[in-house]
């Protein structure tokens, strides 16, 4: 199972099926979640949702009032879960520097896995509010998730706006690099492991004011 549809599997599964009419809720999801996956916002389509889900259009538009609201419904449950398997694999090791490069490159891992999600993110963020609460709400919970744990290893009151700072660069560089396929970007931050690499060093000079440890100061 590849990554954009184990997230798809994930999506569904925290739709609960004990009823018919959940059951074929469910079914309307799962294959939404599997063609957002594929093919994005802009190119999904009703009538292929319907085909995947085996169920007539006017099935469909008794669960959803169009494709622009069962995508809010997805693209919400896809930064829930993502959210939440950013939050419980966060790092937590006594290294602080380590632990940054374990959270970041867990992240970057989760970023690729969504491949398509995030485009079609970006593309609905304008046009729904629900999803543009939800991507808010999610980034606010992963930032006090990083402050609160620089606080405890310095003794300090978090900084949340360094945190907020540091994770808006984040997803900013992720979505240069793999959604847009930046090619500048990639030269200067190399591949994956390196990205992951440069990017902690970035986060840690800004969580914690000074350079990491050497070997891992950077440039």
């Amino acid at each position: 199972m590849n990554g954009t549809t184990a997230i798809a599997a994930l999506v569904a599964d925290e739709v609960p099926a004990t009823r018919k009419g959940e059951q074929t809720r469910a079914r309307i999801i799962e294959a939404a979640a599997s063609l957002l996956a594929a093919s994005g916002y802009h190119d999904l389509k009703v009538l292929d949702v319907c085909a995947a889900a085996r169920i007539s259009a006017g099935t469909f538009y008794t669960h959803f009032k169009d494709r622009s609201a069962l995508c809010e419904e997805v693209l919400v449950r896809v930064v829930r879960s993502v959210t939440q398997e950013i939050l419980v694999g966060a790092g937590q090791g006594g290294d602080p520097f380590a632990a940054i490069v374990e959270t970041n490159t867990r992240y970057i891992a989760l970023f690729i896995s969504a491949g398509p999600f995030n485009r079609a993110l970006q593309q609905l963020v304008d046009e729904s509010e629900r999803v543009r609460a939800a991507w808010q709400e999610a980034n606010a919970a992963i930032a006090e998730h990083i402050a609160a744990g620089v606080a405890r290893r310095t003794g300090q009151e978090p900084d949340l706006a360094a945190a907020r700072a540091a994770q808006a660069m984040l997803d900013g560089v992720l979505m240069q690099y793999f959604a847009w396929q930046d090619a500048s970007l990639r030269e200067a931050f190399g591949d994956v492991d390196e990205l992951a690499q440069r990017v902690s060093v970035l986060w840690y000079r800004l969580l914690y004011r000074c350079d990491p440890p050497a070997p891992h100061s950077g440039p």
